[in-house]
């Protein structure tokens, strides 16, 4: 699962970066992880990925856990588990 996770997060990374804004970013990574311990595990997998391909800097990777977040899943996996993983652009502050 991890694996597959990884790859499908480096292959939608352009398209994350690509976007125009931070919620048009945001993606679902279509790889069914049936609990809050495989969702991290493969977070850390992913983030290792984006590392090595320079893309940590315009797209980050997060855990959606249903009661937690108020966004609706965006995966049947999401739905019935609960708990997916998610990219999009990281936040920008204003602040300097």
């Amino acid at each position: 699962m991890a694996e597959a996770a990884v790859t499908e997060a480096l292959r939608l990374a352009p398209e994350v970066a690509a976007a125009s804004n931070q919620p048009a970013s945001e993606r679902v990574i279509d790889v069914a992880v049936g609990t809050i311990d495989a969702a991290r595990y493969a977070r850390k997998r992913i983030n290792e990925a984006l590392a090595y391909g320079e893309w940590l800097n315009d797209v980050q990777v997060w855990v959606w856990e249903e009661g937690v977040h108020t966004r609706a899943p965006l995966s049947d996996s999401g739905r019935r588990f609960g708990v997916e993983l998610r990219l999009e652009q990281p936040s920008r502050s204003s602040a300097v």
